[in-house]
């Protein structure tokens, strides 16, 4: 199955009839956070791993998140895998942003870490979320791409710029509603059903049928790749 990637004009003109009609950010960034759950889930050894009588070894995924909706969307993210029991500590540089407010507000709840200093940062962990940059704010983050990289972990990036985050490499990239054209710097890419009815589509002049099928998220890459 191939799944054409968009403009980016034609992808705000999607969100913006989204919004318009009725599918909120609020609902679409609890699907955004439950897919990326779902993958890191998996990614961290599923049930095997995440087994109850083996909470001691439980995994540590630290979540590294700008002030605008992808970094709103990595709070959340790490508050769905609280609620599995993974350790998270949640880093932001400000939260100026309204989105991520609200979100910051829900996961303090968790009793998980929220750091503003890259330094305050665990030395090791399981699972890194990159959600630093948004397409319209690429900018640089030195500090934080050097912890990233001499931390070795996977790095799983939700929204990133088309052209990936500066400095950072993703192993992984969760998207929403449609891809734009990205970058290798994504690494592979998984994309999210957003629960967009038909009409969103057609009132932007897309002809649309649903790849999902019975996943929730479905994979951009060949399985061989």
């Amino acid at each position: 199955l191939i799944i054409p990637s968009v403009t980016l004009e034609l992808h705000r003109q999607l969100i913006g009839a989204a919004d318009r009609l009725g599918i909120s950010w609020e609902r679409r960034i609890e699907l955004l956070g439950r897919a990326g759950a779902e993958i890191i889930l998996q990614l961290l050894g599923g049930g095997h791993r995440l087994n109850p009588k083996n909470a001691h070894q439980w995994p540590t995924v630290v979540a590294l998140c700008g002030p605008h909706r992808p970094g709103a969307a990595g709070v959340n993210c790490a508050r769905q895998l609280s609620s599995h029991g993974v350790k998270t500590v949640v880093y932001i540089e400000n939260s100026e942003d309204v989105s991520l407010l609200q979100e910051l507000s829900l996961y303090k709840m968790t009793g998980n870490k929220v750091e503003t200093r890259i330094d305050k940062l665990p030395a090791a962990v399981d699972l890194i979320i990159v959600a630093l940059c948004e397409e319209d704010s690429p900018k640089t983050v030195p500090q934080v791409a050097r912890w990233v990289k001499s931390n070795k972990a996977p790095v799983l990036a939700i929204e990133p710029p088309s052209a990936g985050t500066p400095g950072i490499s993703s192993k992984f990239s969760l998207l929403g509603a449609l891809p734009l054209n990205h970058s290798p710097e994504n690494g592979r890419l998984y994309l999210c059903n957003l629960a967009l009815p038909n009409k969103v589509f057609s009132d932007v002049g897309i002809t649309y049928r649903s790849p999902f099928g019975p996943k929730f998220v479905i994979p951009l890459h060949s399985e061989d790749s």
